[in-house]
């Protein structure tokens, strides 16, 4: 309008979104106008604006437009800035700067290109105003010094992620910068946070390598009073999810960062933090587990420690105990899975007991039964009592399964745990022809206790059958043909079966014909007690004792004695 005190405004309103997509920044500032010869047709349509691959910006003072960075970008304070209105416009740098800036900042950043007085918007400051130089004096009444930006020709040089953002603006690079930015929460995309931000990313994405402590380190200056951050950086590493991919296998320092800084894990976290150490590097959980045991860790640590303690697989425990028996007693205690290391049972005998009876509850049968596996083919030092000390009649389910497996050891070493399978001679009958090694299962039949009470009726009559085929083996002769037969008797004389007639011929026949033949029968006090008695004067006749007890029995005496 045509009158003094008139200001023309012509306002293009976009979503912030749409304004960081143009491609033609220039397009965007020469579409503010005056209108020509008072024609205002022009203003009633939409302008249209093209997105295209490559940003095509308006001419540029590279000074200036580091400048309009510093000053725009450096703090959320508001600020003034005053020029030299007649030699200098700062208007195409300030928007380059603003169309390369988050939505989440430019929604709620206020401005002015050229002011004549100072603005508001509510009660609070524009964010950024521009004044011409003959201003400044009067600027003071309304802004403190430290919200009057110095005058840009006194800056000799600017820091460096200054320079880094003005390539990446130029450079039409910024989005990764604000991916960075956002992976820290939708409440740290601001402009408060934007310089300690921007000083990250660059410094981790430049040429000189950062350390994970020298950057949270940094992130305590940045956001003195903002632990979450660090928090969240400790997170997102974790969850593999840190943009740029600049801290892997950083468990151990993640750690150390916990302990120093007093960061706190969430329980999902602590376990992940627990599976990464022990994964990629066991080996750097032994100091931490030495000072545990001796009661140096802080009480917080303490459970982060007892956590990965629960992620340590028994592939691992040499990396993380280097086989201190100390340190391996704790671990054992706080997680008896680790008893299956194979390292346990190479150690001495003594270090082996240790380990079992750190046990302070019971294993559950599968993992018992794979414990003994690896003992069977591992161990040399005879454990077999000790095993049976702790986990009592639970080994035997356990082992009995264990000793099915193949790939075990040669006899002698499967003896020792012949004293422990003779505890349950009735167990052992019916689980003997599965076990291993033919020479071994001989040998447990023939220790065999068969005058324990209601043994022999207990085992069902088709297990003696197969007993029989398996150890009284054609060309089998001399003592231990005898042996076996004397086995067989309470099965013959003990139970309410009845046998073939081939069965008793051998099993009786043998004993018959030793007795018969043989003046002294150093076996007869192992079965006699289950033959009938005779007068004192026959007692000297083992074969009449014989005889009457398979007629007591029903079978024929010519089984044993033929008729002539």
């Amino acid at each position: 309008m045509m009158r003094p005190g008139c200001v023309w405004t012509h306002s293009l309103i976009f979503s912030t979104e749409e304004l960081r997509q143009l491609s033609d920044i220039s397009r965007l500032i020469d579409s503010f106008c005056r209108p020509t010869n008072l024609d205002y047709e022009v203003y009633t349509h939409p302008v249209t604006f093209f997105i295209g691959e490559e940003k095509n910006f308006p001419s540029y003072n590279i000074q200036w437009l580091q400048y309009e960075i510093f000053t725009v970008c450096s703090s959320a304070t508001p600020k003034c800035v005053s020029v030299d209105t007649g030699s200098t416009r700062l208007e195409n740098e300030l928007f380059m700067v603003l169309c390369g800036l988050p939505p989440e900042i430019l929604r709620t950043f206020t401005f002015c290109t050229m002011s004549y007085d100072v603005r508001r918007y509510g009660d609070s400051l524009f964010q950024y105003q521009i004044f011409s130089e003959t201003e400044r004096n009067r600027l003071s009444r309304y802004y403190s010094p430290s919200q009057i930006c110095q005058d840009p020709r006194s800056i000799k040089k600017y820091p460096y992620w200054i320079q880094c953002y003005m390539q990446s603006l130029l450079q039409d690079k910024l989005e990764s910068l604000y991916g960075f930015m956002q992976q820290y929460g939708a409440d740290n995309v601001t402009l408060e946070c934007f310089s300690p931000f921007a000083r990250l990313y660059f410094a981790l994405t430049g040429e000189a390598e950062i350390s994970l402590g020298e950057y949270i380190n940094s992130m305590d200056v940045l956001f003195p009073s903002n632990q979450s951050i660090s928090q969240k950086t400790a997170e997102l590493i974790l969850d593999d999810q840190f943009i740029p991919k600049s801290f892997t296998n950083q468990e151990y320092q993640i750690l150390e960062i916990i302990e120093m800084k007093s960061l706190f894990l969430q329980k999902s976290h602590q376990k992940t933090l627990g599976n990464k150490i022990i994964r990629n590097t066991p080996e750097k959980i032994y100091p931490y587990l030495k000072r545990y045991i001796s009661g140096e860790l802080p009480p917080r640590i303490c459970d982060y420690l007892e956590d990965i303690i629960q992620s340590i697989s028994p592939n691992v425990l040499r990396e993380v105990s280097n086989m201190d028996r100390n340190i391996c007693f704790v671990l054992i205690r706080k997680n008896p899975e680790l008893l299956l290391c194979p390292d346990i049972w190479r150690q001495t005998k003594d270090f082996q007991q240790d380990m079992v009876y750190a046990i302070n509850q019971s294993l559950e049968l599968e993992k018992l039964e794979k414990l003994l596996v690896i003992v069977l083919r591992v161990d040399t030092e005879n454990i077999a009592e000790d095993f049976y000390r702790v986990f009592g009649d639970q080994l035997f389910p356990a082992l009995y399964g264990a000793l099915r497996h193949g790939n075990l050891p040669r006899k002698e070493r499967l003896s020792c745990w012949t004293p422990i399978l003779l505890r349950k001679p009735r167990l052992l009958i019916e689980e003997i022809l599965a076990l291993p090694n033919v020479e071994w299962r001989r040998e447990l039949f023939l220790q065999l206790n068969m005058n324990t009470d209601g043994l022999a009726q207990n085992v069902r009559k088709s297990v003696w059958l197969r007993l029989y085929r398996e150890f009284f083996a054609v060309g089998l002769s001399g003592k231990n043909r005898i042996d076996i037969a004397i086995q067989f008797l309470p099965a013959i004389f003990c139970t309410n079966y009845h046998f073939e007639d081939g069965f008793i011929q051998n099993i009786v026949g043998t004993v018959y014909q030793e007795a018969k033949t043989k003046k002294s029968f150093d076996a007869w006090n192992r079965f006699q007690h289950i033959l009938p008695q005779v007068e004192d004067y026959q007692s000297w006749d083992k074969c009449l004792r014989i005889r009457r007890a398979l007629e007591e029995r029903g079978y024929r005496i010519s089984l044993v004695e033929p008729q002539e």
